[in-house]
C-alpha cells in the first residue's frame, strides 16, 4: 500500500523535491467499484488513512469527506502537490503528496498520447521512451510540490493563466532532465505531445508547448486566447488560400490529415499566419506560434514517425472521473468533522474532466430541443444581438470547424438525412472533450 506507482515515478518525484513524500497509488483502491457505482468503496477510506499514517502523517487531521475526495482524485490520475500536516507525534511538517499513474481510471501514461492523437506504438520506437516515461511523470508531479499552487480568490480566467505557467514549469523540468541525460528525441516528443493535445482548445492550462523552451516568457491571457483560436485560424487559412469550403477543409483534416498539415506548412512558409499579413492574427501573434508548434509536432510524431500498427479509429471517451463535490476540492469545514488540514481546489484541480452533476445533465437534456435555433435580443443602444446555442453567432460558426461535428454531418450526408428536419434537434457543436493525463 502507498507504493505511489512504479519505481520510475517514485524516482522522478524524489529527484525534484526535498520534502518528505507521501505516495498514493490508485491501484490500492476499488477501481471497478467506483466505475460501476461512481461511489468510493467504504473500505478505501480506511485504506487511505492507513497509507497516510504508515508514511508518518497524523491522519486524524483529515475528515472522511476529504479522504473520500482524495481517493476519487487518486483514481483519476497522477498528481503532486505540497501540503502542511502534522507528523504522528503532532509536530507540524510540510509534505509532497504524490499520486502515481498506475491503476488510475484514465489508465497509464499512454492515455496522454491518445488524447494527443498519437499511436503509442510509434513513440515506443523512440529510444528511451518506454524506459523513462514513468520518470517523466514523476519529475512533472514532483515539481508541483515546489510550486505555489494557491488560486484562492482568482477568477477562472486568472486560474487558467496562473496554472498554465505552473504546468509549463513542470514540463520544463521534465524536458531538462531528458536533455541532460542525452534523450533529446524523448524531450521533443514530450513537447510535441503538448502541442498536439492543445488542438481541441478545451484544456488551455496544459497547452504549454510554446512556453517550455521560453523560460523568459510568462503565461498570459494572450496564450489562453491563442489556444482557443488557433485551430479555427488553420481551417480559415486553408479555406481562404485554397478556395475550399469549410466542410471540404474539415473533411480533409479528418480523411487526409497529412495533406491538411502539408498545406498548413506551406501557408506558414508563405507567412499566411504572420501578424503582418493576417489581420485576424494581428491582435494575437501567439496564434502563429501555436499553429507552428502543432504542425511541426504532427509532422514529427505522426507523419514522419516510422510505421507501426495502426492506431484505433475509435474516438477517445471522456475519462470517468470523480462525481459529487467539485473535483479536487477537499476543503470541507462544516459540522463536527471539521478537518485540521486544508486541501484546496487549487491543490488538486489539474484539468481532468469530471462527471457532470445530475442537475447539469437535466439542463443539457432540456436544451436539446432548442439547439441550433438563433435567438435575437436587443443589446446596448437597441442593437440586435444574435446568439446560437447560447454563444455569439461568430463563435457558433467557429465551432463548425470542429472535426467531430464535421464527422457527424458527413455521416448524415452518407445516410441522406442531412438537411432534413430531425425533430428540431441540431447536432451539438460543442468542442470535443478530453484531458491530458499528466498534470
Amino acid at each position: 500500500m502507498g507504493t505511489g506507482g512504479s519505481k520510475g515515478f517514485q524516482d522522478g518525484v524524489k529527484s525534484v523535491t526535498t520534502l518528505p513524500i507521501v505516495f498514493l497509488n490508485p491501484a490500492d483502491f476499488h477501481r471497478e467499484h467506483f466505475l460501476k457505482t461512481r461511489e468510493v468503496h467504504p473500505d478505501d477510506i480506511k485504506k487511505v488513512r492507513n497509507v497516510i499514517r504508515q508514511q508518518g502523517v497524523d491522519d486524524s487531521g483529515f475528515n472522511d469527506k476529504q479522504l473520500t475526495s482524495l481517493v476519487r482524485r487518486s483514481l483519476a490520475g497522477p498528481f503532486g502537490h505540497a501540503m502542511d500536516v502534522d507528523d504522528v507525534k503532532g509536530n507540524p511538517m510540510r509534505i509532497c503528496l504524490a499520486n502515481g499513474p498506475e491503476g488510475a481510471i484514465n489508465g497509464r501514461s499512454d492515455s496522454l498520447l491518445k488524447q494527443a492523437g498519437i499511436d503509442p506504438a510509434k513513440l515506443s520506437l523512440i529510444p528511451g521512451w518506454e524506459q523513462h516515461r514513468e520518470r517523466i511523470f514523476g519529475i512533472h508531479e514532483g515539481t508541483h510540490c515546489a510550486q505555489d499552487m494557491n488560486t484562492k480568490g482568482m477568477t477562472d480566467e486568472q486560474k487558467d493563466i496562473f496554472l498554465m505557467g505552473r504546468e509549463a514549469e513542470a514540463d520544463r523540468a521534465a524536458v531538462k532532465w531528458l536533455r541532460d541525460n542525452k534523450l533529446p528525441e524523448v524531450a521533443q516528443a514530450l513537447i510535441d505531445i503538448r502541442a498536439l493535445g492543445s488542438l481541441k482548445g478545451d484544456d488551455p492550462r496544459h497547452a504549454t508547448a510554446v512556453l517550455i523552451d521560453r523560460p523568459d516568457l510568462t503565461s498570459s491571457q494572450a496564450h489562453i486566447d491563442a489556444v482557443h483560436d488557433f485551430r479555427f485560424q488553420m481551417v480559415m487559412g486553408v479555406m481562404t488560400h485554397y478556395k475550399l469550403t469549410m466542410e471540404q477543409v474539415v473533411d480533409m483534416s479528418i480523411k487526409q490529415p497529412a495533406q491538411y498539415v502539408d498545406r498548413i506548412d506551406k501557408l506558414l512558409a508563405r507567412g499566411a499566419f504572420s501578424p503582418a499579413k493576417n489581420a485576424d492574427v494581428k491582435s494575437n501573434p501567439l496564434i502563429e506560434d501555436y499553429i507552428r508548434a502543432y504542425a511541426g509536432a504532427y509532422r514529427r510524431q505522426i507523419i514522419d514517425r516510422p510505421l507501426s500498427p495502426a492506431p484505433s479509429t475509435a474516438p477517445v471517451q471522456p475519462s470517468a472521473a470523480p462525481a459529487g463535490n467539485k473535483q479536487g476540492s477537499l476543503d470541507f469545514t462544516e459540522g463536527e468533522d471539521r478537518p485540521r488540514y486544508a486541501l484546496t481546489e487549487s491543490d488538486l484541480d489539474d484539468g481532468h474532466s469530471s462527471v457532470g452533476s445530475e442537475a447539469e445533465g437535466q439542463e443539457q437534456e432540456a436544451g436539446k430541443e432548442r439547439r441550433g435555433a438563433p435567438l435575437v435580443a436587443l443589446g446596448t443602444g437597441d442593437q440586435a444581438v444574435m446568439t446560437i446555442d447560447g454563444v455569439s453567432a461568430p463563435d457558433y460558426w467557429r465551432q463548425m470547424a470542429d472535426p467531430e461535428f464535421a464527422l457527424q454531418r458527413l455521416a448524415l450526408k452518407d445516410t441522406g438525412l442531412e438537411g432534413q428536419n430531425l425533430g428540431n434537434q441540431a447536432v451539438s457543436v460543442r468542442l470535443p472533450g478530453g484531458q491530458s493525463n499528466m498534470t
